[in-house]
């Protein structure tokens, strides 16, 4: 019964974690225009996203570090490469799946705004990252 309670409580908290993480995107969705023919499709929409963009951004970290050490950039200089070339590839891997995918349509100005959301929202989050390392380090 034990394991059984330990199993649900993971699953919740798995589902939660879920749902913390996907609502936000949603409505970055919601506010880019995105139309949809059912919720599954936009989550299998935004599945491939995710599945596409792990690669292709430790491939864009690794040119960000060798074009920066390469260059010997200033930390502010290499971090506006990484947001722009981040910002580059988050709009490819929109396009690519908003082509490839016939049931969920976005515009281009919608893929772009889409991307733009995402960096400011990657930002944010980086940013509360930092002040809560910087807190638990005191």
């Amino acid at each position: 019964m034990k394991i059984l309670k330990n199993i649900l409580g993971y699953s919740a908290g798995i589902l939660l974690l879920g749902a913390a993480m996907v609502l936000p995107i949603l409505g970055l969705l919601w506010f880019s225009g995105i139309k949809y023919n059912s919720i599954w499709a936009l989550f299998s929409y935004l599945a491939l996203i995710m599945l596409l963009s792990f690669p292709i951004e430790a491939l864009e970290k690794f040119v960000t570090h060798a074009l920066s050490t390469g260059l010997n950039l200033s930390k502010q200089n290499m971090m506006r490469l990484d947001r722009t070339l981040d910002f580059l590839t988050s709009l490819w891997i929109i396009h690519f799946v908003d082509e490839w995918m016939p049931h969920v349509v976005i515009s281009t100005t919608g893929e772009i705004i889409f991307a733009v959301l995402l960096i400011l929202f990657t930002i944010f989050l980086e940013k509360k990252n930092k002040e809560l390392d910087e807190s638990l380090n005191e």
